[in-house]
């Protein structure tokens, strides 16, 4: 009786072992199907936030570039007032091309060229002529529209571009006022070659990222111009899960024969896979919510983070800082020394954040930090802030040294989150026109004083177009 019971056993155990064979590699090879197609779709999801995030950095920074050149007191002396050309070959057409730009016009208010250079030559030349197209239609809002630069992706050629277009105009806002010259403006051009793509491609770490004029049958993300769709950022499909399977034929046959390898495997794989989720879900949401350049938080970030303590109470500030001199170190050193500055200020003031504080990066030279603490100690931390960036910096063996304008703005019940960034904003530029370096508190004076220079400017404006 009991042998007939052991040998049962023996066959059952058996029969549930070529079952276990059998099952086991049909199981794990759906299981690893649906985690590695599940992973296509992360990665997918993720490479496109990156793609809109590369365009509109892109963007943002040719556009925070011209701004740079335009309110510049020297050039609207050079193109404006006083024509002269040898200060603009060297000061602008040949400076330009140094740092990346292809192409620099300046037009009058008619769009007549004034001045131009094609990359290493200056020289007049004609957007119609080159085949930029969208000139005139960017050149129309640039007049028309209350805002010193405009900016738009457009084809040039057989070529992607960046195009903005800015008003040239002293820098100091009186000076501005009591001008009375026609309006020239500043064109910059880059054009999207091979040489700039392979460089977005190591900056990124993205092997198979493309610009095309053509949507492909792949991924992409559609870039808009002004006269709607004008090209694509493109990548090639994550083939993660065709892989995997073709990898593991062999190993699931057999699996059919040794149980214990087979058995091992699926739980090592399951494992596996489920940590590669894990570790893209994240480093989605990394790139999806930080600066590119320096690694802090973004505006974005920002925004949520400052919704969530807003919606827990305490006493949240937010100081807002624009560094005083970059524009001169982009100007004398080039950009690519500027982005090396932009980090190790990151990296500074990383070190000297209070415990749970944020860093983020809300514009080209602009950071903001959001921190729970008193206002005192809020004051504090933005003098510390001075201290800091007023200290030089040792970027590619040279001394730079720039200043900070810190404006400091208390969290209010019920208030939201740009509304807490717009005060801070607006102490840090009342503390910027006394004087760099200064760190002022927000209060309601500060918005009268903004409203009255906007009045006082509007009834300028209106007096000198009526005559």
């Amino acid at each position: 009786m009991h042998g007939r019971q052991h040998k049962s056993f023996g066959w059952e155990t058996i029969a549930l072992l070529i079952c276990g064979l059998v099952a086991a590699p049909l199981i794990y090879g759906s299981l690893m199907v649906d985690l590695t197609d599940s992973q296509d779709e992360i990665t997918g999801a993720a490479r496109l936030k990156q793609a809109a995030g590369m365009t509109a950095f892109l963007r943002d920074n040719h556009r925070d570039f011209t701004v740079d050149y335009a309110r510049w007191d020297d050039l609207y002396r050079a193109a404006v007032a006083d024509y002269d050309v040898e200060w603009l070959d060297a000061n602008i057409g040949m400076a330009a091309a140094g740092v990346g730009r292809d192409a620099t016009l300046i037009v009058g208010p008619d769009m007549q060229p004034v001045y131009g250079a094609w990359r290493e030559d200056n020289l007049l030349w004609d957007p119609a002529a080159r085949d930029v197209e969208g000139f005139a239609a960017l050149f129309a809002r640039a007049v028309t529209e209350d805002t010193q630069v405009v900016t738009e992706y457009v084809r040039v050629g057989g070529r992607l571009g960046l195009l903005a277009l800015g008003r040239i105009e002293f820098y100091e806002e009186a000076d501005r006022l009591a001008a009375t010259e026609p309006a020239h403006y500043l064109a910059f051009l880059e054009i999207f070659d091979d040489a700039d793509i392979d460089a977005l491609r190591e900056r990124l770490s993205w092997p198979d990222l493309d610009l095309s004029l053509t949507r492909p049958s792949g991924p992409s993300l559609a870039i808009s111009g002004g006269s709607g769709i004008i090209g694509y950022v493109t990548w090639a499909p994550s083939t993660l899960a065709a892989e995997t399977l073709r990898a593991k034929t062999p190993f699931m046959a057999l699996a059919f024969f040794v149980t214990a390898a087979a058995l091992l495997g699926l739980f090592w794989r399951i494992r596996e896979a489920t940590h590669s989720l894990v570790t893209a879900e994240a480093a989605s949401r990394l790139q999806a919510n930080s600066d590119p350049l320096t690694g802090a938080a973004n505006r974005r970030a920002l925004s949520l983070e400052a919704g969530r303590l807003l919606g827990e109470g305490g006493s949240i500030h937010a100081l807002v800082m624009d560094f005083d001199g970059f524009k001169e170190v982009n100007d004398t050193v080039g950009h690519r020394a500027g982005d090396a500055l932009l980090v190790e200020m990151t990296h500074r003031m990383r070190r000297h954040l209070p415990l749970g504080a944020v860093l983020a990066r809300i514009g080209g030279d602009e950071f903001a930090v959001l921190v729970e603490c008193p206002t005192d100690a809020a004051l504090e931390l933005g003098r510390d802030f001075t201290a800091l960036i007023c200290a030089p910096f040792d970027v590619a063996g040279r001394a730079l040294s720039i200043s900070v304008s810190i404006g400091v703005a208390m969290a209010e019940p019920g208030m939201d989150p740009e509304e807490l960034i717009r005060r801070a904003d607006v102490a840090m530029y009342s503390a910027k026109l006394d004087r760099p370096g200064l760190t002022r508190l927000y209060d309601e004076t500060l918005d009268a004083e903004r409203q009255f220079e906007r009045d006082l400017d509007a009834d300028m404006r209106d007096g000198l177009a009526r005559g």
